[in-house]
C-alpha cells in the first residue's frame, strides 16, 4: 500500500516544487531590477519610450495596432515609486492609443472599419486594467520599502544608543576599576598598618615583660638585700641598746616593723611583676600562689579550678596566660565590687582555655580598657582569642590558646 501511494503524492507536489522555484528566482531578480533603476531614470525612459511609441503609431497605417507596446510602459512607470505618474501616465496611454487610430496613416488596402475601433477600445480597457495590478504591486512595495527603513532606522537608533551605553558603560568601569584600586591600595596600606601596629604593641608587650622581669629581679636581689640588711642592723642595734634605753629601743623596734612592712611589699611587688616561680615551676605552682595572695591583698573570695596533674607549656604560653589571668583579677578588685570569682583552666580540643568569672556589675564599654586590649593582643600573638561577655549579673572572660599537645598537658 505505501508503494502504491507515495508516486502519487509526489507527483503531486513536485509540480509545486517546480514552479516555486522559478517564481523566487523571478521574484529575485525582479527585486534586483528593481533596487537598480532609480525614479528619475524610470521617468525618462517612460517619456522617451513613449514618444517613441506614439510617433511609431501615428507613422504607420492605423489599423496596426502598435499601442500594444504602451502595456511595457506601464510595467516600466512603477518603477517611478509614485502613484501619480503612475495613473497620469495610464490615462495618457489611453488618449495615444485613441490618438494613433485618429491621426494614423490610413490603411493601404481599405478603410477604418469598427474592428479596428473595437481592438483600441480592447487595449485602452485593458491598459486601465493592468494599471490596477502594478498600483497594488507598487504599494506593497513601498510599504516593505517604508518598513524597511523604519526598521533600517530603528537599527541605526539602537546601534547608536548601545554604542551610547556601551561607552557610558566603560566610562563607569573604567571609573569603578580606578576605585577599586584606590580600595585596594588603601585596604593593603591599612592591613601593613594595622600589621605594623600590631608588631610594635606585641613588641612593646614583649619590652613591657622584659622590663618587669629586669624591674622584679633588680627589686629582689638590690632593694630587697638592702631592706633585708637594714632588718638586720636594726636588730643588731635593739640587742646593743642599753636596758635604761626604752624610748630607743621602741623606735629601733619600730623601725624594724617598717623595714618589715618594705621588705614583704618590696617582695610581692617583685613577684607581681615577674614571679620566679612561673619561671621555675610554671603554671602549676603559680596559679595557686597567685590566687591565694590575691585573696589576701584584695579580699575577694576566689576558687581555682585546673587539672590536678597539669605540665609545663610552652614559656610563651605560660606567660600569656599568666598576664591575662593577673589583669582579669586585677579588673576584678578595682571595678567589678565583686566579692565572689572563679578561675577554671582546661584543655579544650587541641586548646587551653582560661575562664574568670565575677558577680559584678558589669563592663560598660568592654572595648575601651588598655588592659583589656592587651589581652586581646598576647592571645592574637598566639593565633587565640579573648572572648568578654557582661551584664548585670557579672563578667566573664574567656581565653582560648591553641595548644598543640593539650591532652599530653593535662595528663
Amino acid at each position: 500500500m505505501k508503494s502504491a501511494s507515495n508516486p502519487r503524492v509526489v507527483g503531486v507536489i513536485r509540480p509545486s516544487l517546480y514552479l516555486k522555484q522559478p517564481l523566487l528566482l523571478f521574484r529575485k531578480k525582479v527585486l534586483e531590477l528593481w533596487q537598480q533603476i532609480s525614479p528619475r531614470r524610470a521617468k525618462i525612459a517612460v517619456c522617451l519610450l513613449g514618444a517613441l511609441i506614439a510617433a511609431v503609431d501615428v507613422a504607420v497605417p492605423a489599423n496596426i495596432d502598435v499601442a500594444n507596446f504602451y502595456f511595457v510602459l506601464i510595467v516600466l512607470v512603477g518603477w517611478t515609486r509614485s502613484f501619480k505618474w503612475l495613473w497620469i501616465s495610464t490615462i495618457g496611454f489611453i488618449l495615444l492609443t485613441f490618438a494613433g487610430i485618429s491621426l494614423g496613416a490610413p490603411p493601404i488596402d481599405r478603410e477604418l472599419i469598427w474592428v479596428d475601433w473595437l481592438n483600441r477600445s480592447m487595449t485602452a480597457l485593458a491598459l486601465a486594467v493592468l494599471a490596477v495590478p502594478i498600483h497594488l504591486l507598487l504599494r506593497a512595495i513601498m510599504e516593505r520599502e517604508r518598513a524597511e527603513r523604519a526598521l533600517q532606522e530603528s537599527h541605526d537608533l539602537l546601534e547608536k544608543r548601545v554604542e551610547e551605553r556601551t561607552s557610558a558603560l566603560a566610562v563607569v568601569i573604567e571609573e569603578l576599576q580606578k576605585e577599586n584600586a584606590i580600595r585596594i591600595q588603601a585596604e593593603g596600606e591599612l592591613r601593613e598598618s594595622e600589621s605594623s601596629l600590631r608588631e610594635l604593641s606585641l613588641e612593646l608587650l614583649r619590652a613591657q615583660d622584659e622590663e618587669r622581669r629586669h624591674l622584679g629581679q633588680e627589686l629582689h636581689d638590690g632593694v630587697g638585700q638592702s631592706l633585708a640588711g637594714l632588718k638586720l642592723n636594726l636588730h643588731l642595734v635593739d640587742q646593743g641598746i642599753p636596758t635604761a634605753g626604752e624610748s630607743t629601743r621602741k623606735y629601733v623596734a619600730e623601725c624594724r616593723e617598717l623595714a618589715d612592712d618594705a621588705l614583704s611589699q618590696v617582695r610581692t611587688l617583685s613577684h607581681l611583676m615577674f614571679p620566679p616561680l612561673l619561671q621555675a615551676l610554671g603554671l602549676k605552682s603559680t596559679m595557686p600562689w597567685y590566687v591565694r595572695g590575691f585573696e589576701e591583698r584584695s579580699g575577694v573570695q576566689t576558687k581555682l579550678e585546673m587539672p590536678q596533674n597539669l605540665g609545663r607549656l610552652p614559656e610563651h604560653l605560660e606567660l600569656t596566660l599568666f598576664r591575662i589571668l593577673q589583669e582579669s583579677l586585677t579588673n576584678i578588685h578595682r571595678h567589678s565590687g565583686s566579692r565572689y570569682a572563679h578561675v577554671r583552666l582546661e584543655f579544650i580540643e587541641g586548646a587551653v582555655v582560661l575562664q574568670i568569672k565575677d558577680k559584678g556589675k558589669g563592663i560598660q564599654d568592654a572595648a575601651s580598657g588598655v588592659g583589656l586590649r592587651s589581652m586581646q593582643e598576647r592571645a592574637k600573638e598566639l593565633r587565640g582569642k579573648v572572648e568578654i561577655s557582661s551584664g548585670p549579673e557579672g563578667t566573664t572572660v574567656r581565653a582560648t590558646l591553641p595548644f598543640r599537645y593539650a591532652s599530653a598537658a593535662a595528663s
